[in-house]
């Protein structure tokens, strides 16, 4: 796979993110801060040496005797007046030629305007005039030219200009304008424009073409400057303002501008202040206070909607979650309430038309929710987003999530971590639904959380008696193996820093509900891949957090907690994480170190599989002691003195608390837990921040096989990807709704055979991504059935393939058209699109999603005639049904369409590149690929249309033939 492409492209995205924000300071703010102008060179048409004409030596002969060195002038003026006294730079330099010709003069001097910014008036002109020195004491002006300070959008100028000099004339406002007309020279101001918009960083930038366009574009700014012959242009630059090395965009802005004062002098049109202007319509209220009465309770009960009303109704259920619901539309909904509430997916819409600061309505609204349908899930997640704001409903919404199974909790765990912003954001608590039951939990939870607070390095009586109560049923000699193993789990954990503190407020058991169920799920039994998960997000979350998002951190220090004080398998899972993190950390250093040092990749390669040896010299030993210890002679030589398999496991359980590293959870496959690591086949890929390549020694955990009941499963080797440098956040999420999409058509018993490989962000910018044994599509693009073939031959089949192998490629293919399509995946080309052996497809590197595209006019869905070729062409019998396949896969998604867009949702505010770049469009650019205003006959109409538009595309043919040229030039 071209990974080298992929980061270079990564690099110039977070760029782009960066220039993309815009960040402003107040004129009057700079009081301090005068403005400052550089004088560059003086281009164009110039008279040739200043020489005087013979008329003008008869009337002044000292003409006849200049120093050939001229010098500018700036002064600033404002409503026809000069304000300040004139500054003035140094003799001009005259740069030589080619042959000895004269070249432009030159100043490159910076002039400070002896006036502070923030006393500048809006009309502000700077007015600079070139003078030619001649005789002793005398000059005669070369030239002139204007240019203001702000712009007409009020934003001060910055950056270089090609000011307009006007022959013979001292500057003057509005008579000698220093900027291109469009009227008078439209083509070399449209090109001064682009090159400024480049220069100031507007146009995104992408290296190969700016260099064939830029030097094209000065080509043809030339030839514009010549064809319009006896002009000349003043170089100028503008100062820019950098605070905390960001660039700032000055903005004219008046001290106590935004106090409205009465207009004193006549005028056509009059501004005066009116102090009811954001008071309350009292019409308006009186109707709101007269229909959402309580008296009118009894009569809204039995109520419903005619024809006309239901078809009302049934259009605003259908809204996506971010629209808008009008007043007319809000009180419909209220009216029909009760109808309204045997359906489940109408409670979004009813409490979004509820009036939280009006107690008596939201006491009606409370009092409903608990009649109300009940939410599955994936729908209750909309009620944790900021629209809900009331404590109860984020209560009743965590309530519906605890009857989901853990498989649906670990998918959504990306959203609900992001979730726990809006409730450490929450007011004071408020009684949630469920009455006097929920706040008999919620004391519970109270006091579990104060019972976890206590001193980590010691257990309390009463589960010191627990514990007692439960052991007392084992042997002797049982009782005192477990007892080792405790003391040895206390001791490795206590070899942390410092004790582990949190912040808690008060009524934190009912204003943190969604953080107390996820951490209760976690310390289950169950709950091992779940804490997992949790602790490395709130891990990267901590990381990237802001000053006030300091909350992640405090929650991951509340699991930990709770998990130190837990039983001996919580415990457990607590020195595994101590593990995982330890271990991460460690090869996040080797990589660094390696990287930085000098040779080629075959050396660092080298040198990488020795600091692997040298930091995990166990690994491999302890992989082969442990299958020495599982082998039949050794198990009758333990027999034969007498230890019994539960002393063996306790002894094991006691030597692995010893350990530094190995062994613990793995983290991208928990039912196996990392022994080791295979050092020699260690490598590094070939791109710029040379990803590693590390192979873990896994063996199966005893908890999952015991509580799975399943064969006992052999070790295996599990090789992955570790990134150091690239945020793996957006392929995280990428990876999740795939899943979730696989997920969501398995239940309508539609399997195309999608792959979502795992992918794990252990930090800001560094995570591990699975390996699948395949091989990228550019390799095998000249015969993608020839290679299909070598995977699964079969000669009596129509193309020589074997059924399941062509139908896993047909199926993938349909599968990935439409994930890729509605995600809005962009930079497709053929080596991030794998093949397995098996004839499954799929996708890699995500970096660009929701519509945003590097490339010029990709195409919709990546489609190539190549990978139609391998089905048998446009009329075979495969690609009729990889058709029906997309268009049952887009029908069936659009119908579960508001579960993805709640998740993306709850995403806005996180620190994805692509949705933190414009958050504000993210909910609408995901919508419009649903087109969720089509029928099921539109919607295939325009599924097939999207798919030849795809396979005609040209220029993306074009793209991948000079990818591929690239790629091999690389070679």
């Amino acid at each position: 796979m071209d990974l080298e492409y992929y980061y270079q492209y990564q690099q110039q995205q977070q760029q782009q993110q960066q220039d993309t924000v815009l960040h402003v300071l107040y004129s009057h703010e700079l009081d301090k801060c005068n403005l400052k102008l550089k004088i560059g060179c003086l281009e164009g048409c110039q008279p040739n040496g200043l020489a005087a004409t013979p008329e003008s030596a008869l009337e002044d002969a000292l003409l006849n005797f200049h120093g050939d060195s001229p010098y500018v002038t700036l002064e600033l003026h404002s409503e026809g007046r000069r304000l300040t006294l004139p500054r003035q730079t140094q003799r001009a330099v005259v740069g030589k030629l080619a042959g000895n010709r004269r070249g432009p003069y030159s100043w490159n001097e910076w002039l400070a305007v002896p006036a502070a910014i923030a006393s500048l008036p809006r009309d502000a002109c700077l007015c600079l005039t070139i003078w030619d020195v001649y005789g002793t004491c005398r000059r005669r002006p070369i030239g002139g030219s204007c240019v203001s300070v702000f712009s007409k959008r009020g934003q001060m100028r910055r950056g270089m200009y090609e000011l307009v000099v006007w022959p013979g004339q001292v500057a003057e406002p509005g008579v000698t304008p220093g900027k291109v007309g469009k009227t008078s020279y439209p083509e070399l101001s449209r090109l001064l424009k682009v090159r400024k918009r480049y220069s100031e960083g507007s146009i995104n930038k992408i290296d190969w073409q700016d260099q064939l366009a830029l030097k094209d574009l000065e080509v043809r700014i030339v030839a514009e400057k010549r064809r319009r012959g006896g002009l000349m242009f003043l170089n100028v630059t503008f100062q820019k303002f950098l605070l905390d090395s960001l660039e700032h965009s000055v903005v004219y802005f008046e001290r106590d501008a935004h106090r409205l004062l009465p207009q004193t002098g006549p005028a056509d049109l009059v501004v005066c202040p009116d102090p009811d202007i954001n008071a309350a319509n009292l019409s308006e209220e009186k109707h709101h206070a007269i229909e959402r009465g309580v008296s009118r309770g009894a009569f809204d009960r039995e109520r419903k909607p005619n024809a006309v009303e239901r078809d009302c109704l049934h259009a605003i259920m259908a809204y996506p979650p971010h629209r808008e619901i009008s007043m007319e539309e809000r009180d419909l909904v209220w009216k029909y309430r009760y109808y309204l509430s045997r359906y489940k997916r109408a409670l979004g819409k009813f409490l979004r038309c509820i009036d939280f600061t009006r107690p008596a309505e939201v006491q009606q609204a409370l009092g409903l929710i608990r009649h109300w349908q009940a939410l599955d899930s994936a729908e209750a997640l909309e009620l944790l987003s900021p629209d809900f704001p009331h404590p109860a409903v984020r209560h009743y919404a965590v309530s519906r999530l605890a009857k989901s199974p853990m498989d649906e909790l670990l998918l959504y765990l990306p959203q609900l971590v992001q979730a726990l912003r809006y409730e450490y954001q929450q007011p004071a608590s408020q009684p949630p639904i469920g009455g006097p039951a929920s706040s008999r939990k919620q004391q519970q939870q109270q006091q579990q959380e104060q019972s976890s607070s206590a001193d980590s390095s010691s257990i309390s009586s009463q589960q010191q008696q627990t514990f007692d109560a439960t052991t007392s049923q084992k042997s002797a000699t049982s009782n005192s193996s477990s007892s080792a193993v405790e003391h040895l789990l206390t001791e490795a954990l206590a070899e942390d820093e410092g004790p582990i503190s949190y912040r808690r407020h008060a009524g934190a058991a009912s204003d943190e509900p969604l953080t107390n169920f996820l951490i209760d799920h976690c310390c289950k039994r169950q709950g091992g891949r779940l804490a997992q998960l949790f602790y490395w997000y709130l891990t990267v979350e901590a990381e990237d957090a802001g000053e006030g998002e300091k909350f992640f951190g405090q929650v991951r220090n509340r699991l930990l907690q709770r998990l130190k004080n837990g039983n001996l398998d919580q415990r457990s899972l607590a020195l595994d994480l101590k593990r995982q993190d330890r271990f991460v950390a460690r090869l996040a250093t080797i990589l660094t170190a390696v990287n930085s040092e000098r040779g080629d990749r075959l050396k660092k390669e080298e040198l990488l599989r020795v600091r692997l040896d040298e930091e995990f010299p166990s690994a491999a030993a302890h992989a082969r002691r442990d299958s020495a210890s599982a082998s039949p002679t050794s198990a009758v030589a333990n027999a034969s003195v007498g230890k019994t398999v539960a002393e063996q496991q306790q002894q094991h359980q006691a030597k692995l608390a010893k350990q530094t590293f190995f062994p613990f959870q793995f983290m991208l496959d928990p039912s196996y837990r990392a022994v080791g690591l295979d050092s020699r086949s260690a490598g590094l890929f070939k791109s710029s921040r040379m990803p590693a390549r590390i192979k873990f020694l896994l063996e199966p955990a005893p908890q999952q096989q015991q509580q799975q009941k399943s064969p006992p499963r052999s070790a295996k080797a599990y090789t992955t990807i570790f990134k150091y440098g690239d945020d793996l956040r957006q392929d995280q999420l990428v990876m999740q709704m795939i899943e979730l999409m696989d997920r969501l058509l398995r239940q309508e018993n539609v399997d195309l055979r999608l792959t979502p490989y795992r992918v794990l962000a252990t930090g800001r910018e560094q995570g591990f991504v699975q390996c699948i044994d395949s091989v990228p599509l550019s390799s095998v693009q000249t015969s993608v059935l020839n290679y299909l073939r070598q995977c699964g031959s079969s000669p009596a089949s129509p193309y020589g393939v074997k059924s399941e192998v062509l139908e896993n490629y047909v199926r993938s293919c349909a599968g990935y058209c439409i994930v890729t399509y509605l995600l809005g995946v962009g930079d497709r080309h053929l080596d991030n699109l794998m093949l397995t052996r098996d004839g499954r497809l799929f996708h890699i590197d995500f970096g660009f999603i929701l519509g945003r595209d590097p490339k010029v006019m990709p195409p919709p869905m990546k489609l190539t005639d190549g990978m139609v070729a391998a089905m048998g062409g446009q009329d075979s019998q495969e690609f009729i049904a990889f058709l029906k396949h997309c268009d049952t896969a887009y029908k069936s998604l659009r119908r579960h369409a508001s579960v993805i867009v709640n998740l993306f949702s709850l995403m806005l505010d996180s620190s994805v590149p692509e949705i933190a770049m414009e958050p504000d469009k993210t909910l609408k650019k995901l919508t419009d690929r649903f087109c969720l205003h089509l029928t099921d006959e539109e919607a295939t109409q325009h599924i097939v249309k999207v798919i030849q538009d795809s396979l005609s595309a040209f220029m993306p043919q074009l793209i991948d033939t000079l990818h591929d040229w690239t790629q091999a030039m690389k070679r």
